[in-house]
C-alpha cells in the first residue's frame, strides 16, 4: 500500500453578487466559487464535512497520471474562506491506495472526530462487476497523513463477500465508529472500536445486517441521544427506515417490527441523507423517479416511524426538480437547508414550508460548476457546497459558499432552577413569546432526549417534575420555541440521585471518590469530544477511591461509573 500526495488549482472567476441571504458569497474563493485540478489528473469530491475551525475536508477519488501514476481514497482540506490548505497532506491533497487487488476506490463519506482526526469510508472494487467490491474505511491524522494506529496502517476492509458498499460515517460519543452502506443487497451496519477493530457487542462480531424486500441500500446513519441508532435507504421503489438499539438488535417499536417503508410516487423513490431534530423527528431527503420527471423531497417522520403530516403538505416538502441526489442539515434556529445534485441549495422553515427570504423564493441553483454532493455549514452560518465538474478529458473539485441570515429575532433566553419542594423537579417563569417548551433530559449533560411538551398557558410559572428519572445524575434543559418559531435552550441543571462524592471539584493530580458500591465497579473518564482518556476496572472492595488524572490535560471531564446495574456520570474540572 502507498500513499502520493500531489496539488494544484486554479479558480472560476463570476460575476460579484451582494450579501443576500441564498445569494452565492463573493468572499469565498474567487467570486464565491472554487475549482481545483490539473487538465490531466481526475479529481472528485463526494462528501465534505466541517472542522470545528470551520475548515472544510472534502473527500472522493483521486487519480493522478502526471509523475507516478496513483489513484485512491482522495482527502483535500480548504481554508474556510476557499483556499487550498497546504499544511495538510501534501500541499493540501492526500491520496490513500487502500489495496493493491483493487482497480478502483472511492471514499463517499466522512466524519471527523473531536481530536481532529479524519475517517472516511466508500468503496474499493476488484473488478468492473460491482458484487466485487469492499468496504475499506481510512483514517488519517489532523494533518493529513494516515493515522497507523488505525487497523492495519490506517486502512480497515469489510468483505462479506457481495457488493459491499458504504455510504455513510458517523462518530458516536464515545468514539465508536459507525459505518452504513449495502452488502448482498440489505442494509449493512458496522461498528468500529477506536483502534479500527469490530466492535464484538455490536451485532453479529460488529455487524448488523437488515433484509428487506428487493435490493436495498442503506445510504445514511444517524444516532439518538439515548444511543439508538437510524439507518434509512432504498430499495428499487422505496424509501426505508429501520432503527436499532445501542446493541444493534432491532427496535421493533419502530415503525412495524423495526421497518418504515414510504412509497410517495408509487414509482421509483430513494433516500440519500438524514437529520435528526432535537425532538427526536426524523428529516429524509431524496428524489423519486417517473416515467416523466424526477421530484426531489423533503420528509418528516415522527420518532415511532409514522409520516409527520403536520410538515409541508401530509408530511412532504418539494425541493427543486434540479436538486437529485441530496443531502440535509438543521440549524441552531430550527431551520432546515438541504443541498441538491445540481449545485442547488434551498432553505425550509420548522413547518417544512420554504423560507422565501432565501435565494429565490427559498431556493439557489448555481449553473457551471458542475453537481453537488457535501454540504457544510459555517460558524458563520454561510452555507459550503461541494463536488466536482467533469471536462473533455478529466474532472476537477469545485466549491460554492453562499451567504445564510438565521432567525435572529426572539431568541429569548428562558432560565430554569430547581423545585426545591420535588426530587427530580425544575421551575421557570413564563414568558409571552414563548409559543412552547420542550423539556429535555440526559444522561451526561451532552446528549439531549426529549421527553415532555409544555404548551403555553396563562400561568405565570411552570413547573416539571419527572417520574422517570435515571439513578444517577440527571441533566436537564428547556428547548422553547418563539412565537416567531426561532428556537433557543436555557441553561442546564444536573440533579443527582446518588451518593456517590467526588472531591475536589476542580481536581488537580488526584479525584477523590466516596460511595462507590463494593464490587464490579468500572471508571471510564471521557473528553466533552467523546474521547477516553482513563479507563479503569477497580478490583478493591472499598467504598472509597482515588483516581489518579494527573495525565489529563487541563479542562472539562465525565466520569461514568458503571456498574452491573447503572451507570453514573459526574462532571469534574482538572486544573
Amino acid at each position: 500500500m502507498k500513499s502520493i500526495f500531489i496539488l494544484t488549482a486554479f479558480c472560476f472567476i463570476s460575476s460579484l453578487s451582494i450579501a443576500q441571504s441564498g445569494n452565492i458569497d463573493s468572499s469565498f474563493g474567487v467570486n464565491g466559487k472554487v475549482i481545483t485540478g490539473f487538465s490531466i489528473d481526475n479529481l472528485q469530491s463526494l462528501a465534505s464535512a466541517k472542522q470545528n475551525d470551520d475548515k472544510i475536508v472534502v473527500v472522493g477519488f483521486g487519480y493522478i497520471i502526471r509523475t507516478d501514476t496513483s489513484f485512491g481514497f482522495l482527502a483535500m482540506r480548504y481554508t474556510k474562506d476557499g483556499i487550498v490548505d497546504s499544511s495538510f497532506g501534501n500541499n493540501g491533497i492526500t491520496i490513500v491506495n487502500v489495496g493493491d487487488d483493487y482497480i478502483s476506490e472511492t471514499a463517499q463519506a466522512v466524519a471527523i472526530q473531536g481530536d481532529g482526526k479524519i475517517v472516511m469510508t466508500g468503496y474499493a472494487a476488484k473488478g468492473l462487476i460491482k458484487t466485487n467490491y469492499d468496504i475499506p474505511t481510512v483514517r488519517l491524522n489532523a494533518n493529513g497523513s494516515i493515522d497507523s494506529s488505525f487497523g492495519n496502517n490506517g486502512i480497515v476492509i469489510a468483505d462479506y463477500g457481495s457488493g459491499d458498499v458504504g455510504h455513510d460515517i458517523l462518530i458516536q460519543p464515545d468514539g465508536k465508529i459507525l459505518v452504513e452502506g449495502a452488502s448482498s443487497g440489505y442494509f449493512i451496519t458496522l461498528r468500529y472500536l477506536s483502534n479500527g477493530s469490530l466492535d464484538q457487542n455490536f451485532g453479529e462480531a460488529g455487524k448488523v445486517i437488515t433484509t428487506f424486500t428487493g435490493l436495498a441500500t442503506g445510504t445514511s446513519v444517524a444516532l439518538q441521544p439515548d444511543g439508538k441508532i437510524v439507518a434509512a435507504g432504498h430499495d428499487e421503489d422505496q424509501v426505508l427506515l429501520t432503527r436499532y438499539l445501542s446493541n444493534g438488535i432491532t427496535d421493533e417499536s419502530f415503525g412495524s417490527n423495526g421497518e418504515v417503508r414510504s412509497n410517495f410516487t408509487k414509482l421509483f423513490d430513494r433516500a440519500y441523507d438524514m437529520a435528526l431534530q432535537t425532538d427526536g423527528k426524523i428529516l429524509i431527503v431524496g428524489d423519486a423517479t417517473s416515467f416523466f420527471k424526477d421530484t426531489a423531497f423533503l420528509a418528516r417522520y415522527n420518532t415511532d416511524g409514522s409520516l409527520d403530516n403536520s410538515f409541508g403538505i401530509n408530511g412532504l416538502s418539494k425541493l427543486p426538480d434540479t436538486s437529485g441526489i441530496a443531502r440535509v442539515m438543521l440549524q441552531k434556529d430550527g431551520t432546515i437547508i438541504t443541498s441538491g445534485y445540481g449545485f442547488t441549495v434551498s432553505k425550509f422553515k420548522s413547518d417544512g414550508t420554504t423560507d422565501s427570504s432565501f435565494g429565490t423564493n427559498g431556493h439557489t441553483t448555481t449553473e457551471g460548476i458542475g453537481q453537488a454532493y457535501g454540504l457544510c455549514i459555517q460558524g458563520d452560518n454561510k452555507i459550503v457546497l461541494s463536488g466536482f465538474i467533469n471536462d473533455s478529458v478529466t474532472s476537477h473539485i469545485t466549491l460554492a459558499r453562499y451567504n445564510n441570515d438565521i432567525n435572529q429575532k426572539q431568541i429569548l433566553i428562558t432560565k430554569i432552577r430547581r423545585w426545591l419542594q420535588h426530587h427530580n423537579g425544575f421551575t421557570w417563569d413564563a414568558n409571552n413569546n414563548v409559543s412552547s417548551y420542550m423539556v429535555q433530559r440526559s444522561y451526561d449533560g451532552i446528549h439531549f432526549n426529549s421527553i415532555a411538551r409544555i404548551n403555553t398557558s396563562n400561568t405565570s410559572n411552570y413547573t416539571y417534575q419527572d417520574q422517570t428519572a435515571f439513578t444517577a445524575t440527571n441533566y436537564y434543559r428547556l428547548q422553547t420555541t418563539s412565537v416567531s418559531g426561532a428556537v433557543n435552550y436555557s441553561n442546564v441543571i444536573a440533579v443527582t440521585n446518588d451518593n456517590i462524592k467526588i472531591s475536589p471539584n476542580p481536581a488537580k493530580n488526584v479525584l477523590h471518590l466516596e460511595g462507590l458500591p463494593t464490587s464490579n465497579i468500572k471508571l471510564t473518564v471521557v473528553d466533552f469530544a467523546g474521547n477516553v482518556a482513563i479507563s479503569k476496572r477497580l478490583t478493591t472492595n472499598n467504598n472509597s477511591y482515588n483516581l489518579n488524572i494527573a495525565s489529563l490535560q487541563t479542562g472539562n471531564y465525565l466520569l461514568k461509573i458503571e456498574t452491573n446495574d447503572d451507570i453514573i456520570t459526574k462532571q469534574f474540572i482538572k486544573e
